[in-house]
C-alpha cells in the first residue's frame, strides 16, 4: 500500500481563478517505437543522474523515492512525448441568469422575514425599504404577500404566508438549476461523443 501526501503552499498565498483549471494533454498516438525507446532511455538516464536507489527505510523515504521517480518520468515525458498545455473552464458551479435572479430574490425574502421578526420582537419601526422590497417581490413574481400587520398577534400568520412565497421561489430556483445542469451535461456529452 502506498500513502502519498501532497502539499500546495502556493494555493494559500495566491488567489485562485474560479471555474478554470490548467491541464497538460499528452498525444500518445503520435509516438513511434523509436520515440518510446528514447523516452525509456531518458528515464533511465534521469534515474542514474539523480542516483535513485531502491532502499526504503520508512514511509518518508518511500515518499521521497516515489517523488524522485515521478520527477524523472514526467521530465522525460515532457521532452519526448508530444504534449499541449491548455486551460479548461468548468461551468458546473455557474448558473443561468434566471437562477441567479431567483437566488437573489430568495435571499431578499429571507432577509425581509428576518427583519420583520426582529422589528416585532424588539418593538422597532419597520422601514419603508422593507415595504418597498415586499412590493417589488410581489410585482416581480406575481405573489400576494400581504402588507405587514399592525397587530403583533397576526405576525405568525404573515410569516407563514411569506414563507410560502419563499418556498415557491426555492423550488423555482431548484428546477432552474436542475434544468441548467442537465443541459450542461448533455452538451458536454454530445461534445465528447463528437470528439
Amino acid at each position: 500500500m502506498l500513502i502519498a501526501q501532497w502539499t500546495f503552499p502556493f494555493a494559500i498565498n495566491k488567489p485562485r481563478k474560479k471555474n478554470k483549471c490548467k491541464c497538460r494533454t499528452f498525444n500518445y498516438k503520435a509516438m513511434t517505437k523509436e520515440k518510446w525507446e528514447d523516452f525509456s532511455n531518458q528515464i533511465n538516464s534521469n534515474i542514474h543522474q539523480h542516483k535513485i536507489t531502491t532502499e526504503i527505510d520508512n514511509t518518508i523515504s518511500l515518499e521521497k523515492l516515489w517523488h524522485k521517480i515521478y520527477t524523472c518520468i514526467i521530465n522525460a515525458a515532457l521532452q519526448h512525448i508530444p504534449n499541449k498545455k491548455q486551460t479548461i473552464k468548468h461551468s458546473f458551479h455557474t448558473f443561468s441568469p434566471k437562477a441567479t435572479a431567483l437566488h437573489k430574490d430568495l435571499k431578499l425574502i429571507g432577509n425581509i422575514i428576518y427583519k420583520v421578526k426582529n422589528s416585532f420582537k424588539y418593538n422597532l419601526t419597520i422601514s419603508t425599504q422593507i415595504i418597498n422590497n415586499i412590493n417589488t417581490i410581489n410585482h416581480k413574481h406575481n405573489f400576494d404577500i400581504l402588507n405587514l400587520p399592525e397587530n403583533p398577534s397576526l405576525l405568525p400568520q404573515w410569516i407563514d404566508h411569506a414563507k410560502q412565497a419563499w418556498k415557491a421561489l426555492f423550488h423555482a430556483r431548484s428546477i432552474e438549476n436542475t434544468q441548467h445542469l442537465k443541459q450542461h451535461i448533455n452538451t458536454a456529452t454530445n461534445k465528447d461523443m463528437n470528439n
